[in-house]
């Protein structure tokens, strides 16, 4: 393959063009469909993800407790795979300033002849947004920086859990109404956003 070959494909498996407020916020809001991201991406249920949802898992992640796995306990990747890139990712669960992986990409260089050139006016590569994986191949996250570990802690009982997200609250109009699913709660805030890159589609066997 050559350079822009290559380029070509490092975006397809990981850019996500900042689409993970798109997934995360606006889809629930708009489309009215939730997407509860814990239960297609739980690690401990790693093994089962192809058989049950068609993902492939991205052999370069593992469940946090594994043998060699950098990540010895779940609570410490908020119950997601621990993946490369997250011995930072992590540092940044809960605050700003995270510098995302795809800073440091380098695209090929314009072809001689190039009618948008010759000077190089491609957009800041920080813009593809990489992310670290999710363990699922073409399926992104990013540290969310108003997520409260204390508050989420306080809900499910430990970092590593869901179980209180994941469940169901009081509907605002009494008894008489059915409850809701607490994702659409915006009072909790989930320890990641979730983005997709064209691999979560177009990424086979």
């Amino acid at each position: 393959m050559n350079a822009s070959e290559c380029a070509g494909r490092l975006i397809w498996f990981k850019a996500t063009a900042g689409n993970d407020r798109f997934h995360t916020y606006v889809f629930q809001q708009r489309v009215g469909v939730l997407i509860d991201w814990f239960r297609v991406l739980r690690s401990d249920e790693r093994g089962e993800r192809f058989r049950a949802w068609g993902g492939i898992n991205d052999p370069s992640c593992c469940t946090p407790g594994d043998a060699n796995c950098p990540a010895k306990s779940l609570d410490e990747t908020y119950g997601l795979d621990w993946c490369p890139g997250d011995e930072e990712l992590l540092k940044y669960v809960g605050k700003d300033g995270y510098t995302d992986p795809a800073c440091d990409f380098h695209d090929a260089p314009l072809a001689e002849g190039e009618v948008h050139g010759p000077k190089d006016q491609r957009q800041s590569a920080c813009d593809l947004k990489f992310g670290t994986s999710t363990g699922m191949l073409g399926i992104r996250k990013f540290p969310n920086p108003r997520f409260d570990r204390d508050k989420w802690v306080k809900l499910n009982g430990r970092a590593g859990s869901w179980e209180g997200y994941n469940g169901k609250i009081p509907a605002a109009g009494g008894s008489d109404e059915p409850a809701k699913s607490r994702l659409l709660d915006g009072a909790v805030e989930p320890p990641y956003l979730i983005g997709t890159a064209c691999g979560s589609c177009h990424i086979s066997f």
